[in-house]
């Protein structure tokens, strides 16, 4: 249910967190496939505290159409995207 709130405690905690310091939260969330090593796809979502919920207020997916240099373009994003997480975490 798209109306319904978010109830991940770590979040409200975020979200209590930064209007301490007076700044409005906002969150984004991407999600990378790769197809081949030179074909990417992605789908995104930017979230908002609305209304004292978290409501999605943006995003999209890749074109269907989208020319061979985006793929590859998301591809690389892909790619530097794994390479990050995986520093982060095992560093």
């Amino acid at each position: 249910d798209a109306d319904a709130p978010m109830t991940i405690f770590p979040t409200i905690e975020i979200t209590r967190l930064y209007r301490l310091t007076g700044r409005e939260p906002s969150f984004v969330n991407t999600c990378y496939s790769m197809l081949s090593p030179t074909f990417g796809i992605s789908v995104a979502g930017v979230y908002k505290v609305v209304e004292g919920k978290i409501k999605e207020v943006g995003g999209g997916l890749s074109p269907a159409d989208a020319p061979e240099f985006i793929r590859l373009q998301e591809a690389t994003y892909n790619e530097s995207w794994y390479q990050s997480i995986m520093a982060d975490t095992f560093s």
